[in-house]
């Protein structure tokens, strides 16, 4: 249910939860380092491939996942070198890819038939979907570059990752396992005066990690409409960052960090023709995600906290002929917390495997925030500011069966 908030109101909360969270980890680290750490179980078989925690809610085997889904791994990812993900999308068995024009034009993805904001998109765990462009993702704009490993698990998933997955999930990775020390940089130029310039590099050490990367993406574009000749460009500023830092064997803490400022240039639609006709038409986006991860692990690895606090934030505008004609923003804030409990494993009686159960839940808030302006004209205000709140609950319960 949507309700008008006041803004100062919207603002003192975010300041409260803002405190609490820093507090929160204090004390998960406390009681971490109180408990008494026990060796983990060895075992001689090798572990199958895993797959994050997309399909589930923690990090399971590929032959325990109940979804169907596809890894995008990051041997393809290099192959492919593609400009944007929405390329890397393409070909996915179960996904739909729909771009309105030339690059940088606004571009959905979409899931088993489903509309492109039942698909939740999320950036190392971290949704991402613009709440100012109905809670789905335009992909022209997210740059492939950096990316170690792209999940799409295909199917509802709303049980365990909110409304938002009511068609499937995607989940681009970007943070490394490793953080070795590295400076890497590259430039590309091609057809239609496009040129990609990027800067990447890392740094680790025992028990801290830092990543970066800065890339640029600009293109002169084509001609869409019928008349006229004017080339719609495109061009594109992203800088991305992954910290992480461990205190201790048993805490972990992760910083993520994402900005993006990118401006297409378009042909309005003719009101006459009801065709694209040559103008002066640009939109100006800023997309921006940052969050906070912490994991603490007890009882010998079988009990662990997962804590997370993280923002995402869009800016559109659009402009005429020089001139602004109108504006929306909005702002997503989500304080999460999960607890999961690995039982001891139970042989079967002849001594040929057996199972692993254990049980996760967990506690969500979330907050959005949505602004519109323009000018007012006969058919109506089109200001507004919008606020919305939700509270969430989950529980999985999971075997994790062993021929």
């Amino acid at each position: 249910m949507e309700r008008e908030v006041p803004m100062a109101c919207i603002k003192s909360a975010a300041v409260r939860q803002l405190l609490v969270f820093p507090l929160f980890l204090l004390l998960f680290a406390a009681y971490a380092h109180a408990q008494p750490q026990g060796e983990p179980e060895e075992s001689g078989n090798e572990a199958p491939e895993t797959i994050v925690v997309t399909a589930s809610r923690i990090p399971i085997a590929s032959d325990q996942a109940g979804a169907s889904f596809t890894v995008l791994d990051e041997d393809y990812l290099d192959r492919r070198q593609a400009l944007t993900v929405e390329e890397l999308l393409r070909g996915t068995p179960g996904v739909a890819v729909s771009r309105s024009g030339v690059l940088g034009t606004f571009s959905q993805v979409r899931m088993r038939g489903a509309e492109a904001n039942h698909t939740l998109v999320l950036l190392d765990g971290i949704e991402i979907a613009d709440p100012a462009l109905g809670g789905e993702l335009d992909f022209s704009h997210f740059l492939a570059a950096n990316l170690r490993r792209i999940e799409i698990v295909r199917g509802p998933l709303s049980a365990l990752w909110g409304s938002d997955a009511v068609a499937g999930a995607i989940n681009l990775i970007s943070a490394p396992e490793n953080f070795g020390r590295s400076l890497t940089t590259s430039a590309e130029a091609g057809q239609f005066n496009t040129r990609r310039g990027a800067l990447s590099g890392s740094a680790g050490g025992d028990g801290w990690g830092v990543g970066f990367s800065l890339d640029h993406l600009s293109s002169d574009g084509q001609n869409i409409s019928r008349s006229g000749d004017e080339d719609d460009g495109y061009r594109n500023n992203t800088g991305h960052v992954v910290a992480r830092f461990d205190p201790s064997g048993q805490i972990s803490l992760r910083l993520i960090a994402r900005r993006s400022q990118s401006e297409s240039q378009f042909d309005a639609t003719s009101f006459l023709t009801g065709i694209p006709a040559d103008s002066d038409s640009s939109t100006r986006r800023i997309h921006s995600v940052v969050g906070l991860q912490g994991l603490a692990t007890t009882s010998g690895g079988r009990w662990t906290h997962r804590a997370s606090l993280t923002h995402t934030g869009s800016e559109n505008r659009n402009f005429a002929s020089g001139s602004e004609t109108g504006e929306t923003s909005g702002d997503k804030l989500n304080l999460s917390y999960q607890s999961t409990f690995l039982f001891p494993r139970f042989a079967r009686s002849d001594g040929d495997g057996g199972v692993s159960p254990s049980i996760t839940i967990g506690l969500g808030h979330e907050r959005e925030d949505y602004l519109q302006r323009a000018p007012a004209s006969f058919f109506g205000d089109p200001n507004r500011d919008l606020s919305t709140q939700s509270t969430d609950a989950l529980a999985e319960f999971r075997l994790n069966a062993r021929g």
